[in-house]
């Protein structure tokens, strides 16, 4: 049976290695604006897209186990609407990738100090059956109180325009948050916990101690 994970994130493919050797890349393409109006707080949203891109990530590909994951930036904090950001149900709004260099700065600056989410939805889906497991991982980040010699050094970084909330965890973390409460691959961009489980009940047979190689890579258990 083939595994495919239906993502281009380069992070979501090492996280995954951790956990099985050999899967295919197939990303797939939903209208995630769309999904964003309709939900009704986080977690809603995360399963929400993590079901549809498994889902057309398993189109005409039959006898597979598709893996799809979405994860998102959140805020209960609407005092300053983030112009990278989305609104859901007038209390939450998600942070979403910066356009420019500019909003990584603006994204940085009203996060300093704050505690905010971030959600990552998971699915598992057979594709020939149609049988399929989501669940979702929530984790609380709580920012240092950022210099702006932080700010500035960081906001220059153009690879973070491919980040949502404008950080990248496995760069910055040292110097970027005081404390990170939940799973930390799952801030990366897939929970390995909840994704293991979920192959096991596919019948997956999972790398020896992957555990420790996500001690051994990231200083933190899953």
């Amino acid at each position: 049976m083939n595994i495919i994970l239906a993502s281009a994130s380069k992070r979501r493919q090492k996280l995954l290695s951790w956990l099985i050797k050999d899967f295919e890349i197939k990303p797939s393409q939903i209208n995630e604006t769309a999904f964003a109006k309709l939900a009704r707080n986080p977690e809603e949203l995360v399963v929400k897209l993590s079901l549809a891109k498994a889902k057309a990530g398993g189109e005409k590909v039959p006898n597979s186990i598709i893996i799809a994951a979405d994860t998102i930036v959140a805020i209960a904090d609407t005092s300053q609407v983030l112009p990278s950001a989305t609104v859901i149900n007038e209390t939450w709004q998600i942070i979403g990738k910066p356009k420019d260099k500019a909003e990584i700065a603006q994204t940085l600056s009203f996060l300093s100090g704050k505690t905010h989410q971030v959600y990552t939805g998971l699915c598992v889906l057979q594709s020939t059956s149609s049988h399929f497991g989501t669940d979702f991982e929530l984790s609380h980040m709580t920012f240092k109180n950022l210099s702006k010699k932080f700010i500035d050094k960081w906001s220059a970084q153009e690879f973070l325009l491919d980040h949502a909330g404008s950080y990248s965890i496995q760069d910055m973390k040292d110097e970027l948050f005081d404390t990170i409460e939940g799973s930390y691959t799952s801030v990366v961009g897939l929970p390995l916990a909840k994704t293991a489980d979920f192959l096991e009940q596919f019948g997956v047979v999972l790398q020896s101690a992957w555990q420790d190689k996500v001690l051994q890579e990231t200083g933190y258990k899953d």
